[in-house]
């Protein structure tokens, strides 16, 4: 009992909220990368949007996308090791990741096999040509019941100067 109590109060394990993300990069212009043994890809100009899920800690998860020096382990790290997202909105508490790939994939253009290699999804990442957070919120409030009360948005400087906490 006393060890659940330091859990709940302790800054270290408030950060720790469990959940799935979206995160939305947006390219100026035409970009070529390597993403592993997808191959080469060419990434057109426009906004990118990934689903994911972190189970041990989102703002963690986040934190490792919006830096650009990293060990490259997912097909995200080829993208985000040269361009930083511009935002996050995360779902705490929820793995919807997949469900939500589902549905984005009958909305917007899809990479094929980005992101996806460990589910039956055809891919994780999206394209547009128009900045679509508002859609995603939408897609989250209206699908997942997740409220503007429930989602939390982040950006770089959240993230890497420890602003949120």
């Amino acid at each position: 009992l006393e060890e659940k109590h330091k859990r709940r109060t302790n800054p270290f394990f408030e950060k720790m909220i469990r959940g799935s993300y979206v995160i939305v990069l947006r390219l100026d212009k035409k970009l070529r990368v390597k993403v592993g043994k997808l191959g080469e890809l060419l990434f057109d100009s426009g906004y990118y949007i990934y689903t994911g899920s972190a189970l041990n800690g989102v703002e963690n998860r986040l934190r490792r996308h919006f830096t650009e020096n990293k060990k490259v382990l997912w097909h995200i790290d080829y993208l985000t090791s040269v361009r930083k997202p511009e935002y996050a909105i995360t779902v705490p508490n929820e793995r919807i990741e997949c469900r939500l790939a589902g549905i984005l994939s009958g909305l917007f253009k899809s990479v094929r096999g980005f992101g996806s290699s460990d589910c039956n999804c055809s891919s994780h990442l999206f394209y547009t040509e128009e900045n679509p957070e508002n859609h995603i919120r939408e897609i989250l409030r209206k699908n997942f019941n997740a409220s503007s009360e429930r989602l939390i948005y982040y950006t770089e400087k959240d993230l890497i100067s420890n602003n949120r906490w």
